[in-house]
């Protein structure tokens, strides 16, 4: 009788096998990255980003200050020829929560026109500068940034030149409008998504990294590593940055820009992607120090920077 059962649980146990086999075949075949969004699709991303930055000088804390602000951000793309894409991207709208001498600054640019509020502020002049500029980013076929084109951003650079412009305001709109900040805050994949190729899980692989500092653009080299976790595919990343991008910086708290002397510090973080490569959401942690001179004194500016990247919304185009 037993022996009968068990005849009889045999195709069972088989079919089951089978589909274990499956299963651990599909988790280990490599993940395929496609392009970086997909076609006749408007994504919408909200990116935040948690900033707190200390500043010492002759060894004392001479100040500080505390930033969360997000994006929400709209992007589409479109195929150029050689394997390169376009990718047409919006900052529709921002918010800002700022803490400095236990004072609270917030604004909203949905709510702009029923609130009062010191356009002149610098967490609100500067950050408010790019929402709706739309940049048109033209990458590689493997993501790498080849060029950022904007009438918006240029029409901006003729305003920041003039005279009068606070010079702090100035830098941190250039800054705002580099190549390094607009891959860190527009571009969910952040430099690290290794697009157009198929990459196994467990492999890690190096590849140039840009990123910001609180607005101090930095560059590098990432280590790259491909992750399972609760079935779905995670990009885990880390790089150490050396090399500041732009000979000045510019810093809310601090009357005047800081002209750089040296850089150091530490990023880290995840990108949850699709079946497709697509990124879902993401996070990053950086700490980092900004060592130079501000107004002709030695100051060494310590950064805690995190942010998070959450899809939103996904809407269809039609041609």
């Amino acid at each position: 009788m037993m022996n009968r059962l068990f005849l009889r649980a045999l195709p069972i146990l088989a079919a089951l096998a089978l589909v274990g086999s499956a299963e651990v075949l599909a988790q280990s075949r490599p993940l395929q990255f496609g392009p970086p969004l997909r076609p006749n699709i408007v994504f919408s991303y909200k990116f935040t980003e948690r900033v707190r930055t200390l500043y010492e000088s002759g060894g004392e804390v001479v100040d500080s200050g505390h930033r969360v602000l997000s994006y929400f951000v709209s992007q589409k793309q479109s195929p150029l020829d050689g394997g390169r894409w376009l990718i047409e991207a919006n900052v529709d709208s921002m918010h800002v929560e700022y803490v400095h001498n236990g004072q609270t600054v917030r604004f909203n640019t949905q709510e702009a026109a029923t609130s009062t509020f010191d356009i002149t502020h610098r967490e609100i002049l500067g950050p408010s500068a790019i929402v709706n500029r739309v940049a048109m980013i033209t990458l590689s076929p493997y993501g790498q940034v080849l060029g950022i084109e904007s009438p918006s951003f240029d029409f901006l650079r003729e305003q920041i030149a003039e005279p009068g412009v606070d010079p702090v305001i100035r830098e941190r709109v250039l800054d705002m409008i580099s190549p390094e900040f607009l891959s860190a805050t527009l571009l969910p994949w952040r430099s690290v998504a290794p697009l157009g190729r198929s990459v196994g899980f467990g492999d890690t692989l190096t590849m140039p990294f840009t990123g910001v500092l609180d607005r101090v653009g930095v560059r590098d080299t990432a280590r790259v590593v491909l992750t399972r976790q609760n079935d779905k595919a995670v990009l885990n990343f880390q790089s150490d940055f050396r090399t500041a991008t732009r000979p000045f910086g510019a810093f809310t708290e601090l009357l005047d820009p800081v002209t750089i002397g040296s850089t150091t510090g530490h990023i880290s973080g995840a990108l949850n992607i699709d079946d497709d490569g697509v990124v879902v959401s993401g996070w990053t942690a950086a700490k980092g120090t900004v060592n130079g001179t501000v107004s002709g004194a030695p100051i060494a500016a310590t950064v805690w920077h995190e942010t998070y990247t959450e899809m939103i919304g996904m809407m269809s185009v039609t041609n």
